[in-house]
């Protein structure tokens, strides 16, 4: 990792699986005032570039979502997992400034789709 780097992380208690479709239903569910927030927050990347409506966000959400479920069943390249003190750890670096899991993960963070899955989301 070099300095500057940003890293996201996701950390599930041990033995607990994420609630997909809570999430699912968190991001079909997002609104205007939710989208006002997270235009202001970090991660906002992409939405700015497709004159980010509501329904592009959820669109967008969605498909973040698909992918993070995608990575954490099958594998990524540039998904890290580990675990310590009772805690399952994924951790996506934003080293090559396109990595579209980071950027993914990003999102569903700063969006609270992350945490309506069940993962505890350090900022």
């Amino acid at each position: 990792m070099s300095a500057g780097e940003r890293i996201v992380l996701a950390l599930l208690e041990n033995g607990r699986a994420p609630d997909w479709s809570a999430a699912e239903q968190f991001a079909a569910s997002f609104t205007f005032e939710q989208l006002e927030e997270l235009l202001e927050s970090p991660a906002t990347l992409g939405f700015h570039e497709f004159g980010a409506g509501v329904e592009r966000v959820r669109e967008e959400l969605r498909a973040d979502l698909a992918l993070l479920r995608d990575a954490l069943a099958h594998g990524h390249d540039e998904l890290a997992r580990f675990e310590t003190h009772g805690l399952i750890v994924y951790a996506a670096a934003d080293d090559s400034q396109s990595n579209a899991l980071f950027l993914a993960m990003d999102r569903l963070r700063w969006s609270g789709t992350l945490a309506a899955a069940g993962f505890d989301v350090p900022r």
